[in-house]
């Protein structure tokens, strides 16, 4: 779940509860900016899930805006893109 509010990002990401139970449990919340179709945000690992991270990170917002692609210099964060199920 992503909240934008003017260039203002909050989000709530998690794979609790989308029924596959082949993965590690994650999840996570960020704050950031949005700056054209760059976000930077720093986000944290919260204890829903398995694993206690944090960092920075920095997501290229795709053109049809459904899909985050992270940026190669991000550490810690180990998803690859974020897609919105419609």
């Amino acid at each position: 779940m992503i909240n934008q509010n003017g260039n203002k990002i909050l989000w709530l990401g998690s794979n609790l509860f989308n029924g596959n139970t082949q993965v590690t449990p994650f999840s996570n919340i960020a704050k950031g900016d949005l700056n054209g179709n760059i976000i930077t945000a720093n986000w944290q690992d919260v204890n829903l899930g398995d694993r206690n991270s944090n960092g920075q990170i920095s997501l290229t917002v795709e053109y049809s805006g459904s899909k985050l692609v992270k940026q190669p210099a991000t550490v810690g964060f180990e998803g690859s893109e974020l897609s919105r199920k419609c």
